[in-house]
């Protein structure tokens, strides 16, 4: 298998000559894998049945949440590790500084370096996106 990609324009402002086009690879919209299959082909490599996958799949979408809003970060060891972020409104003085300036609370997930070193080795295939077609 490979990731599919296709090969987009961006704009370069940082170039001496001044802002011009260049061509990058991007990957491309996939076809998903929901938890039903990810747990039949997590259990075709154990003794796990694809229900006791499910299982834990589940627990682990329940789990995680809670163990983040109590203050901890999750280390899933090699696949990786969840952490809670906050984003909030500034104030001068960090007494007035509440949580009624809190804009948004995100998750970030930090692959592990194992993880990562795995999908150095993916291989990526070309895909031809035709243009549409110009009205009128």
């Amino acid at each position: 298998m490979s990731i599919p990609s296709k090969v987009m324009s961006k704009i370069d402002p940082g170039s001496e000559d001044g802002p011009k086009k260049m061509y990058y690879m991007q990957a491309t919209s996939r076809s998903m894998i929901d938890q039903h299959e990810l747990a039949q082909e997590i259990s075709s490599f154990c003794t796990a049945s694809p229900a006791d996958v499910m299982l834990i799949l589940e627990s682990l979408s329940s789990t995680i949440p809670r163990m983040l809003m109590d203050g901890y970060s999750v280390s899933l060891g090699d696949l990786g590790i969840f952490s809670a972020h906050l984003s909030s409104r500034g104030h001068k003085d960090p007494k007035k500084v509440t949580s009624k300036f809190l804009k948004k609370v995100t998750v970030a997930f930090r692959p592990s370096s194992r993880f990562k070193s795995r999908m150095k080795y993916a291989e990526v295939s070309k895909v031809y996106v035709r243009k549409k077609a110009k009205k009128g």
